[in-house]
């Protein structure tokens, strides 16, 4: 995890890999029985902060202090470095200055539009909202709507409810682009999609509430795009349980915002104008990309962290 910013970490917030903080780290999360962080945990310019007793995975690179009365009592399996502490450190415990750093560039942020011949140029197939070939008759092929609610459906079709069928719906096994930026995609109250093959939806808004969940059709590992473009009035957001089960992962982007809350299970990316991330998420991180679009590398030092890094494709960026 990378944080062009400070992170503060609390309540049941775990990172499982490495942490890069740019300004400050600050822990409240009092639990020594699974680790804080898994992996190294950076604070490039400034302090890192306990205030309850925790435990981190991997080594502490610190360019400013270690502070909080509760460092004392928190366990950390690799090495320390830092500039200097506040409070007592742990008995035995040594630390030394940080003679370098993995460093990371701040990036604009990425303006995503829908640009067909990208995504035909993959293999896609693009299909608008209804009518022939599209969104709404894929979903009426599989979901069994109720006599009563199917003139519902056919008003709206992207809004889809657990009141209207109780089985999933399962999307075509072509990749596909539904544009959908005409209208405001929402899922209900116990929603399964089923994938079978790389999927894309483009909308002006994306809403998931209560028990949605994409589900992998055949078990195969495929991806899942769900993007507000550049453009859309609309937000991407996720309430109360959506699952983005192994073995699929998605690509989440809002031009405006992404909100996630309320136990949330993810693999893949997410990009948002302004994040905002509440009660009980998990993510993976997959790297996916977008076809066309340049996400950049991950900034990386190459003479100090020894990664190699290579631009697939460009797009312009947003500068910031």
């Amino acid at each position: 995890m990378v944080v062009a910013g400070g992170a503060n970490l609390t309540n049941n917030c775990e990172v499982w890999g490495d942490l890069w903080a740019r300004d400050y780290v600050v822990s409240t999360r009092a639990a020594k029985n699974s680790d804080l962080v898994g992996g190294d945990t950076t604070v490039r310019s400034g302090n890192l902060s306990t205030d309850k007793a925790t435990s981190f995975g991997g080594s502490l690179s610190v360019g400013g202090l270690l502070t909080g009365w509760a460092f004392r009592d928190t366990d950390v399996a690799g090495t320390i470095c830092a500039e200097g502490h506040v409070n007592d450190i742990m008995m035995g415990r040594t630390y030394v200055p940080c003679t370098s750093f993995v460093e990371f560039a701040q990036r604009g942020f990425p303006e995503i539009t829908l640009v067909p011949s990208d995504w035909t140029a993959e293999g896609f197939t693009i299909k608008s909202k209804d009518g022939a070939s599209s969104w709404a008759q894929d979903v009426q092929a599989t979901w069994d709507i109720s006599d009563k609610q199917i003139a519902n459906y056919t008003a709206q079709p992207c809004y889809m409810s657990g009141t209207y069928a109780k089985n999933p719906i399962t999307l075509t096994a072509t990749p596909t682009v539904y544009d959908l930026t005409s209208c405001d995609f929402k899922i209900d109250s116990g929603v399964d999609i089923r994938v079978k093959a790389d999927t894309a939806i483009f909308a002006n808004s994306f809403s998931f509430n209560n028990q949605v969940n994409f589900i992998s059709d055949d078990g195969e590992q495929h991806n899942v795009w769900l993007i507000v473009p550049v453009g859309a009035t609309g937000n991407l957001a996720t309430n109360t349980h959506f699952t983005m089960a192994p073995p699929l992962a998605a690509f989440f982007y809002g031009a405006n915002s992404v909100s996630i809350s309320n136990n949330s299970a993810n693999r893949g990316q997410i990009y948002g104008k302004s994040l905002n991330i509440s009660n009980n998420l998990d993510i993976e991180h997959v790297p996916i990309g977008v076809p066309g679009v340049d996400l950049g590398s991950t900034g990386l030092d190459v003479t100090s962290s020894g990664f190699n890094v290579e631009v697939i494709s460009k797009r312009e960026q947003q500068q910031g």
